[in-house]
């Protein structure tokens, strides 16, 4: 509520006004900073999104990466015509708040090796994201940056997979060793773990069929049925696997702040100038079709042979037993 002074006759009242001293410190603040790129084979495009707060108005520089070619540059929706000079580009800045987007275009492709370039934005920031769009004919096999980024799982997974391989290779149950089940989980990587557990399982159950046949005709007819199934299942993971690995994309597990195969994104809460500069591994996806026809050439090869032993197993001890008495013969006397 409002407080009103009413003066009484004779009554005075003096007012000294004072401005304040102006204090040390920045007039600049950069509230997030977004970076978009999209590598080519050729050529890699470049967008800079930036939210800032100025106190008074002034000329702000953004730095850019060497060779770098500006295509557009605004600043609250409103185009800027401005050009860079020896890497920089000005831009005037007014007191409030303001959204400033940059876009350029850098003369280097997606090599096997991409690091984002060098992006300054001259002041200190808050928020700072790189985004980096993965071509669809690329097989990444390693990312690195901020510690907020993505993370190729994939070689965590491999590690699991060589972990059991080493404990399965022990057992006597089948004919293959350590390497040949690496092999095969190698493979089977593509598909997902449980398809990857029944195909293992699968051999698993077999040499354990083979070593210990059942003399009870009910329980061998169900195990020979359960084997059967299991059999076919085996053989449809395996047929997805070669599939995927042909025809599909590689799934390297990649997560990790909102991450996908496609889509790379980094955070960093604070940073200085300039901006993190996340970086790729990668490889032409011919490499990854070349490696997996590899694979289920080798698996073709290896499976003639697993097939065999299986149907030996499969069949030790006979294939069938009936529990009922052939024809004309009297039923047994029930047990007492």
């Amino acid at each position: 509520t409002a407080t009103t002074w009413r003066p009484w006759p004779g009554e005075s009242v003096t007012l000294t006004l004072t401005r304040p001293a102006g204090v040390e410190g920045r007039t600049l603040t950069i509230d997030s900073a977004t970076l978009e790129l999209s590598p080519g084979a050729r050529a890699s495009d470049a967008v800079l999104q930036v939210e800032l707060r100025s106190s008074r108005g002034a000329q702000h520089a953004f730095t850019l990466p060497p060779g770098a070619e500006l295509r557009s540059a605004s600043v609250d929706g409103a185009p800027l015509s401005a050009s860079l000079e020896e890497g920089r580009l000005v831009v005037p800045i007014q007191p409030g708040a303001h959204a400033v987007s940059i876009s350029w275009r850098e003369p280097r492709g997606l090599g096997p090796f991409f690091r984002a370039g060098r992006v300054g934005l001259n002041a200190a920031a808050v928020n700072a994201r790189v985004h980096l769009s993965m071509p669809a004919d690329r097989w990444t096999l390693f990312a690195g940056g901020p510690r907020l980024g993505p993370a190729v799982m994939f070689w965590s997974l491999l590690a699991v997979f060589l972990l059991v391989s080493a404990g399965l290779g022990r057992l006597e149950l089948t004919p293959l060793g350590w390497r040949q089940w690496f092999l095969l989980s190698v493979g089977l990587s593509q598909v997902p773990v449980p398809a990857a557990a029944v195909v293992a399982g699968w051999l698993v159950a077999l040499g354990w069929r083979g070593k210990n046949p059942r003399e009870n005709p009910r329980q061998f007819d169900v195990l020979q049925v359960a084997l059967a199934a299991l059999t076919a299942a085996a053989l449809l993971c395996l047929f997805s696997s070669i599939k995927r690995g042909l025809l599909g994309q590689p799934d390297m597990q990649i997560g990790g702040n909102g991450s996908t195969a496609a889509l790379l994104r980094w955070f960093k809460d604070r940073t200085a100038n300039p901006l993190p500069r996340p970086w790729v591994l990668s490889v032409p996806l011919g490499v990854y079709r070349l490696a997996m026809l590899g694979w289920a050439l080798w698996l073709a090869n290896a499976l003639l042979g697993w097939l065999k032993w299986g149907w030996a197993c499969y069949a030790a001890g006979g294939l069938w037993k009936s529990s009922r008495p052939p024809a004309g013969e009297p039923p047994p006397p029930p047990k007492p």
